[in-house]
């Protein structure tokens, strides 16, 4: 059973142990702490300055634990941990020159560097570092149940957990049995869920020391027991091979040359010592012959005198010996280098760091490849750069070959999935006044494809068609991949939008989104009909189609392919054309031109950082008075930029905040329509994507800040960053990557294919054949996942290859950050809704068909269906509207009434989904919801569950065969219970919702293909939220028990009963579906 240590007197570090009785020799009275070679644990190594570490003593485990406990480190710790927020490299540099630090696995030679060759004394520990947890006090309260575990304590970092693990110490002599000791413990943190930091595998691994008045002491921890070492063969002494010709040989003395001359003041010296160690190795190795060893001593002289810059001969005699000293030094302790692999978890300069001199092929050549896997977050100029450095000499041409081959290919990559590579069109020069009439006098059924740059008159040539198409009294049709862009587009060129027109009326032109037409007779026989039809950004057309909210993606795909080989004269326009949608327009079989005009080339420089810098360089350039335009892809950073902008701008600094939701309020909606003229009036614009095309901001601003976090693909981000036509540097903050891991592209096709009902049994095999539409989605949706898998590599690659230049912001010193923001922002927003009119079910209906809509609408219809939808009373309050959360509330009333209802009624809901051709997105897919959901529960309850029945698909040309859909019988319905479960029954749940993701998936139920093993408990709470409950630790807090709260139960049930009572339950509809299908058979 582990012990705390019980807290002692805060006493100066002081060595009073004597090792020969291992008892201490201090007046404070303390815990005997005997040396190695007793049972007890022995002295590790304190330095007051880990940047001298020559400066170092031995002291007691005890004391160095009451340090940590004390208060002696609070301040600085706390100081450490709030730098940390504003700047990650203003915290290193401080915590090295503030932090103490110590090497727990031993003693080292007393005056020299503590290193892993001074190493003395063992003291029974050997020190982990567990790096970046998601809940560190989870982690700590979970570990220190381990027996071996002698200590822990939370980093300076505050993420982080420092452990000692007891060893054997008469096992460790030497840093090779450290390392062998290392590896062992590092599996053993592994089989208990924890990456440890591989830095720790050095024995003189130094830790800095902070406070932790929690710190966990046990001295009796249990022994952990090493497997027996490898014996490893001692090397042969050095000498000196015998000289074979080398291709190489000029570029190993040019590196110990350039080591000389490329040193700067202050590291002269150390440089001469290094270029002759080098220089050592490689006449060792056989590279440089010995024959000629004079020749390279007087190269290295030579170059050294041409830095020193002075004739004093006793100064040049000492820089002659260091060059020679260390080339004495090379020869002799030369061994072949180490076998050199890439570790991933280190940084690429930590990588290159490591690599061994004479720097071996293979490491050079992986350094290479990572340059430019890593660029250009990381430019690889830089990377290379830094490589020359630890070489001491410049790439050799086969290097150079290698990194240019890599390149091409890297940019080749970029061009298939994001521009035009086969370009072999004939091409249609509109540069005339009568380009318009011409396309659609003389070029009747043909496809015109115009992928200029954007802000090279795409929008303007569309109006001409319009014109012209107006004056002879021809229709004409307008399409885009959203709303928002229809609206612009309608209220611009003066054309119908599809919400304002009705059956049987007559009109001339007509803007609509491809979904919008799907289902309405009227207007899919208007585009049909039309002479001229213009497919604004296409490439956003297709993917919407694919992966957007559609009622039937196969009929919306092949609506547009019908559309295009109907209309006579289809006039393409998008800047972000690929190969891929080139074949899908050829794939109609009409004539295809590109159109060939002026065209407008970027001229910004696109400086790249993270949201969190870019949102401190936004601010401080407000802070400055400065004019500019900051972007972003959600509606809450744009509301909390806009506060912090107002808290931080000066006196009379205008700003417009325009997004979704009040772009048709009076200024806003002046504004983007006449963005250049209205723009004039403010200093600062803030934008969400609002914009359509055509949008064209042409004003000179001081600043242009994006923060952008994957909620749009990169095609759409430099999209909205090219609306700044006159922008000179843009900085670019991007998170560097999606947080979870999203289904393959075979995944999410068998999901489309199982919703749309297209895959069928046959003799115990899902037979899939594969449509038109599944071949052109495999592709599309290889490409998005391509762009968000890396998403902000992704952008800068695109961005680059569009013309742009893109750099790296240098890191600031210090950061603006406001808290706070966030909360006041959603609390106006409360307060906003609440005091809302209150609208009818007419009212509300017409403003959700209305094509203009202000902000206070808006508001007035998340209260109507707050109130709607909870079934409450007239009014609402401030509890109500949080718990509604703007509508996410909405699908989890429906979870939680299908696990409350009959197997028969949940299956009659999905008949009546299916019969009525709800879209896939707003299925509940009841039936899958309920057996998932019992089937966790009875596992929480220690019941077990039959094993999924599994069809193996047939095969297709899509491959959709790796994978099996699971068809999981029916559980027992357990109901909720409140009976509390463990980790053990929660690792059971999980294991459940990993084996069957697929349908988990596809019922909305979350994506837990890749899921974090040591968040369990977390990942069962984000599950049952789904369901409007949530759990909570119970008992104990090292029992690890937790039950679902009877608070968050109540509430749902409250909810279910006042729903049911208005008839407004998720079965209403289905109930009454069925029941009119009775009444016709009956009547039949």
């Amino acid at each position: 059973m582990n012990k705390l240590h019980k807290n002692t007197q805060n006493d100066p570090i002081q060595d009073n142990t004597d090792c020969a009785t291992g008892v201490s020799t201090s007046k404070t009275k303390r815990r005997a702490n005997p040396a190695p070679d007793c049972e007890g644990i022995g002295n590790v190594s304190y330095m007051r300055r880990v940047g001298n570490p020559n400066n170092h003593s031995n002291q007691s485990l005890d004391d160095v634990i009451d340090l940590i406990r004390s208060h002696k480190y609070k301040p600085v710790t706390q100081s450490l941990r709030d730098l940390r927020e504003k700047s990650e490299k203003a915290y290193k540099k401080q915590k090295a020159i503030h932090c103490e630090a110590v090497s727990f696995n031993g003693t080292f030679k007393l005056g020299q560097p503590v290193k892993n060759g001074t190493f003395e004394k063992s003291s029974g520990l050997l020190i982990v570092d567990l790096d970046h947890l998601e809940d560190v006090h989870l982690a700590k309260s979970d570990l220190i149940t381990k027996p071996n575990i002698v200590f822990c304590f939370i980093s300076p970092s505050g993420d982080g957990l420092k452990l000692g693990v007891r060893v054997d110490a008469s096992l460790i002599n030497n840093d090779a049995d450290f390392k062998q000791a290392y590896f062992q413990i590092e599996s053993l943190f592994k089989t208990w869920g924890y990456e440890t930091d591989p830095a720790c595998k050095d024995i003189s691994r130094k830790c800095f020391l902070c406070h932790d008045a929690d710190v966990f002491y046990n001295p009796d921890a249990d022994i952990y027991k090493l497997n027996p070492f490898q014996e490893i063969a001692p090397k042969a002494p050095p000498i000196s091979k015998e000289y074979t010709p080398n291709s190489n040989e000029g570029d190993c003395l040019e590196s110990c040359i350039n080591t000389i001359l490329n040193a700067k003041p202050g590291e002269r010296h150390a440089a001469r010592l290094n270029a002759g160690n080098a220089l050592g190795h490689y006449v060792a190795s056989g590279k440089l012959d010995v024959k000629n060893e004079d020749d390279y001593i007087n190269a290295l002289i030579t170059a050294s005198d041409q830095i020193a810059g002075n004739d004093d001969d006793r100064t040049r005699e000492k820089e002659n010996k260091a060059i020679k000293g260390g080339y004495q030094y090379g020869l002799l302790h030369h061994s072949e280098p180490e076998a050199w692999e890439y570790n991933s978890d280190l940084t690429l300069l930590k990588n290159i760091e490591s690599i061994p001199l004479p720097a071996p092929d293979k490491a050079v050549y992986s350094i290479i490849a990572k340059a430019v896997q890593a660029h250009p977050i990381i430019s690889y100029k830089d990377t290379i750069t830094a490589l020359e450095d630890r070489m001491g000499c410049k790439l050799s041409g086969r290097y150079k070959a290698r990194l240019k081959k890599l390149l091409r290919k890297q940019d080749k990559a970029t061009r298939k999935y994001h521009t035009v590579t086969t370009d072999s069109l004939p091409e249609f020069d509109i540069n005339s006044d009568d380009a318009a009439s011409r396309m659609l006098s003389e070029w009747y059924n043909a496809i015109f494809v115009d992928m200029r740059p954007m802000g090279s008159g795409k929008t303007l040539f569309t109006a001409l068609l319009w014109a012209y198409l107006q004056m002879n009294n021809k229709a004409f049709g307008y399409v885009a991949p959203r709303v928002s862009i229809i609206a612009d587009i309608a209220n611009r060129l003066d054309i119908e939008h599809y919400n304002e027109v009705s059956p049987g009326e007559l009109f001339q032109s007509l803007a609509a989104c491809v979904n919008s037409a799907v289902g309405r007779e009227h207007l899919l026989s208007f585009f049909r009909q039309v002479d001229c039809i213009v497919l604004d950004e296409f490439k956003q057309i297709v993917e919407h189609i694919v992966r957007g909210p559609f009622n039937n993606r196969s009929e919306g795909y092949d609506l547009l392919i019908d559309i295009i080989k109907t209309v006579p004269v289809v006039y393409v326009a998008d800047a972000d054309m690929n190969d891929r949608m080139i074949e899908i327009l050829k794939s109609t079989g009409k004539p295809m031109f590109k159109i060939k005009g002026s065209e407008r080339k970027p001229t910004a420089t696109i400086k790249h950082t993270t949201p969190k810098i870019a949102k401190s360089e936004f601010l401080n350039r407000v802070k400055a008075g400065k004019t500019g335009l900051f972007q972003c892809d959600s509606l809450s950073t744009a509301n909390i930029a806009y506060e912090d902008a107002k808290a931080t701008a000066p006196a009379d600094y205008k700003i417009l905040l325009v997004h979704g939701k009040n772009k048709d309020e009076f200024e806003q909606a002046a504004y983007l329509k006449s963005p250049n003229e209205v723009g004039k009036q403010y200093d600062l614009i803030i934008l969400t994507p609002v914009v359509s095309s055509g949008f064209s901001i042409e004003l000179e601003y001081d600043f242009h800040v994006g923060v952008f976090s994957g909620q749009l693909s990169p095609t759409e981000i430099i999209q909205t960053l090219g609306r700044n036509r006159k922008a000179k540097d843009i900085i670019l903050g991007l998170s560097p990557k999606r947080k979870q891991k999203p289904l393959s592209v075979t995944e999410q096709i068998a999901g489309i294919v199982l919703a749309e009902k297209r895959m069928k049994s046959t003799d115990g095999q899902l037979i899939h054949e594969p449509n038109e539409f599944d071949k052109v989605a495999a592709g599309i949706m290889e490409e998005y996942e391509r762009s968000c898998e890396r998403f902000a590599h992704t952008t800068l690659l695109i961005l680059e290859q569009k013309g742009y230049k893109v750099e790296a912001l240098e890191e600031p010193e210090s950061l603006i950050i406001i808290k706070g923001t966030a909360k006041a922002v959603k609390a106006k927003h409360v307060q906003d809704v609440i005091q809302a009119d209150s609208i009818s079910d007419r009212e509300h209906s017409n403003l959700k068909k209305s094509s203009k809509v202000t902000e206070s609408d808006h508001n007035a219809i998340e209260k109507f269906e707050c109130r709607e939808q909870l079934a409450l009373g007239e009014e609402v309050s401030e509890k109500d509207i949080l718990l509604w959360n703007g509508g996410t509330l909405e699908p989890v009333l429906k979870r939680f009434e299908i696990v409350n209802e009959s197997p028969d009624n949940t299956q009659l809901l999905d008949e009546y989904e299916n019969a009525t051709r709800i879209a896939p997105k707003d299925r509940t897919y009841a039936t899958s919801q309920m057996i998932i959901f019992y089937s966790v529960m009875s596992l929480l309850q220690g019941k077990g569950i039959q094993p999924p029945c599994s069809l193996k698909k047939g095969t297709d040309k899509l491959s959709i065969t790796n994978n099996n859909v699971y068809l999981s019988p029916s559980p027992e319905n357990t109901g909720i219970s409140l009976q509390r479960y463990d980790a053990e029954r929660i690792k059971a749940a999980i294991d459940y919702l990993q084996a069957n993701y697929q349908e988990v998936h596809a019922a909305g139920l979350g994506n837990f293909k890749a899921v974090n093993r040591k968040l369990d408990t977390r990942t069962l709470g984000q599950f049952l939220k789904r369901f409007g409950l949530k759990h909570k630790r119970v008992g104990k807090n090292l029992a690890g028990n937790y039950q679902i709260t009877e608070d968050s139960l109540i509430q749902m049930q409250d909810i279910n009963k006042r729903r049911k009572a208005k008839k407004i339950s998720a079965f209403n509809r289905a109930w009454g579906w069925h029941n009119q299908k009775e009444q016709t058979k009956m009547a039949a």
